[in-house]
C-alpha cells in the first residue's frame, strides 16, 4: 500500500516544498524509517522552523494571559545566555549546507542545543538544566563515536546514524522532558 502511494506520488511533479512533505510522509508511515539523504536536512529545517514559530506564539500567548509583555526580562535573559551556543550552530549549520555535510553536524547540535540550555543555569528550572546535560553529554558521545558503536548492528546502514540521533536526541529527550514536567492533576 505504502509503495504504491510511493508510485502515484512520483508521477507528479515535485516542487522543494512538495518533496519535504514526501519525505515527512516516509519518515511517518516508515517507507524510510531512519534514512537519511542530504536533502532530509530540508525536512529538519522545515521542523524546526515550525518548532520555533509555535513554541513562540505559546510564549506570546501565556504572557499575554499572564499581562505580561512578550520579551520579558527573563525571556531577554534566556536568549541572550542560549545565544553564543545558538550562534555557533547557526553558522556550522549554514557552512554544512553549503559543502552538503549537514548529516555530520546532528552531533554537534546536539552539543551545543545542551550547552545553550545548561546557559540558563543560573535561572532555569533544574529540569532545563537536567536537559541540558542529556543533550551535550548525548553530544558528546555521538562525537567520539560511542553511539555509532552501539547502533552498529541495528541500523540497516550507517547512513541512518544521524536520523537515529536526531529521533533519540531532539524527539525522544523532549518527549521525556514533556511527560516528567506536564503538570499533574491530582
Amino acid at each position: 500500500m505504502l509503495h504504491e502511494q510511493a508510485d502515484i506520488a512520483s508521477h507528479f511533479p515535485q516542487t522543494a516544498g512538495q518533496d519535504g512533505a514526501a519525505k515527512v510522509w516516509d519518515a511517518v508511515s516508515g517507507a524510510e524509517l531512519l534514512t537519511l539523504k542530504e536533502s532530509d536536512a530540508q525536512v529538519w529545517s522545515v521542523v524546526f522552523f515550525a518548532t520555533a514559530a509555535t513554541s513562540l506564539f505559546l510564549i506570546k500567548r501565556d504572557a499575554d494571559r499572564r499581562g505580561e509583555p512578550f520579551l520579558s526580562n527573563g525571556s531577554r535573559s534566556a536568549f541572550r545566555a542560549m545565544l553564543p551556543a545558538m550562534l555557533v550552530a547557526g553558522v556550522l549549520t549554514l557552512v554544512s549546507f553549503a559543502r552538503d555535510t549537514v548529516p555530520q553536524q546532528v552531533p554537534w547540535w546536539m552539543a551545543l542545543y545542551g550547552v545553550a540550555l545548561l546557559g540558563m543555569w543560573h535561572f532555569a528550572p533544574k529540569s532545563i538544566v537536567v536537559l541540558g546535560w542529556a543533550f551535550t553529554l548525548a553530544g558528546a558521545a555521538a562525537l567520539c563515536g560511542l553511539p555509532q558503536a552501539i547502533v552498529a548492528g541495528i541500523l540497516p546502514s550507517p547512513s541512518n546514524l544521524p536520523s537515529f540521533l536526531m529521533a533519540g536526541t531532539f524527539g525522544l529527550f523532549h518527549l521525556i522532558y514533556a511527560a516528567c514536567t506536564w503538570p499533574r492533576r491530582a
